[in-house]
């Protein structure tokens, strides 16, 4: 029989080996944990308009899939291809982008790479704002702040540039 799909998936495939000064292949325990981290983070944002679905997240022979769907094309490559982008078009796209954010700071996470590039165009239309990419990801904790600086350089926050105690307020 045919097997069909509601959704078109993408795959996400990470190599979680690092080679050695002799050239052979191990597992890289803390690039495994960090991918480990990225998929749990994902799911806890879960399902959301404004958020690139993860459906399944597995390893196998050290290569960790992620399986998720399938989006059009980049923000940052939207806006290279129409750089006459009229107006209302811009507004609808920020509120969009800001209601990915706010989906994940809704479940305690905090992105820390907000950039154009990390938002796709998704959907059943092609024409919804997604936020993907939660590599640096981490969860909020419940009392206090986070320091450390992470993140694409152009794009951080002040606070985080000057590697300061930051909060949900960096993804903004």
């Amino acid at each position: 029989g045919k097997v069909t799909f509601k959704h078109e998936f993408a795959v996400k495939v990470i190599d979680v080996r690092v080679s050695n000064e002799y050239g052979e292949r191990k597992v890289d325990k803390d690039l495994l944990k960090s991918t480990r981290l990225e998929a749990a983070i994902w799911k806890q944002v879960g399902r959301h308009e404004h958020t690139v679905e993860l459906f399944e997240a597995f390893l196998e022979q050290r290569l960790c899939y992620m399986v998720m769907e399938r989006c059009q094309c980049t923000l940052m490559d939207n806006l290279v291809q129409n750089p006459t982008t009229q107006r209302a078009d811009l507004v609808r796209v920020l509120r969009e982008m800001l209601l990915g954010v706010q989906r994940c700071h809704e479940v305690r996470i905090i992105h820390r790479d907000v950039k154009p590039e990390n938002f796709l165009y998704g959907g059943e239309d092609n024409k919804t704002v997604k936020i993907c990419d939660f590599g640096l990801a981490v969860q909020m904790p419940k009392k206090g702040s986070l320091k450390g600086v992470c993140g694409t350089p152009p794009y951080m926050s002040p606070e985080m540039l000057k590697n300061c105690l930051y909060d949900y307020r960096t993804d903004v």
